[in-house]
């Protein structure tokens, strides 16, 4: 057998391993999916983490600092069309700062910076190479996700603590009126 026979052999053999790979993310992704829109949670939250980021180019900000200009993917829970989904977002980020010197201040240290998402689309119908990096970023989103809704919560419930305590104070000083 030939060298470019065995390749090829080898080949076929990674392609089905890798489909088999995708396609079980993509069942990963729609049972999470599923699961999050039986919550009925409508809040919107985005990882932070860039997955599959590419190196597009490098250039200089309007104050002149050096800079690298790269597109990247990010996951979160938002809504596309009517519906709640798991979904995808692809991100320009610029890095600021020289990424050649040693960072020993925190002052020395490079920026990240992420502009101009794209809208969001729904995350199992995204790249092959997103939905398998997205897959192991999943606890980490529900994690966010739980966590932003608890800091909304409490938002809400501290804008209507006051209004509560001046019925029950308006209820309590109507019960002495009436000793």
């Amino acid at each position: 057998m030939s060298p470019i026979h065995d390749n090829i052999q080898e080949l076929k053999m990674l392609a089905a391993k890798l489909n088999k790979a995708s396609d079980d993310a993509a069942d990963i992704i729609a049972d999470l999916e599923q699961r999050l829109e039986a919550t009925g949670i409508g809040i919107t939250y985005w990882l932070p983490a860039i997955i599959n980021k590419e190196y597009q180019s490098s250039g200089t900000t309007d104050l002149g600092e050096p800079a690298e200009y790269s597109l990247g993917y990010q996951i979160g829970w938002d809504k596309v069309g009517k519906k709640w989904h798991l979904a995808y977002r692809v991100t320009e980020i610029e890095m600021r700062g020289d990424s050649t010197s040693d960072y020993d201040t925190p002052d020395r240290m490079p920026t990240l910076e992420n502009r101009s998402p794209s809208s969001p689309e729904v995350l199992v119908n995204s790249p092959r190479s997103v939905r398998v990096q997205a897959v192991r970023l999943l606890d980490d989103l529900v994690r966010g996700l739980t966590t932003e809704a608890e800091s909304l919560l409490r938002a809400v419930e501290s804008k209507a603590e006051p209004a509560t305590s001046s019925t029950s104070e308006i209820g309590d000083s109507a019960d002495q009126d009436e000793v």
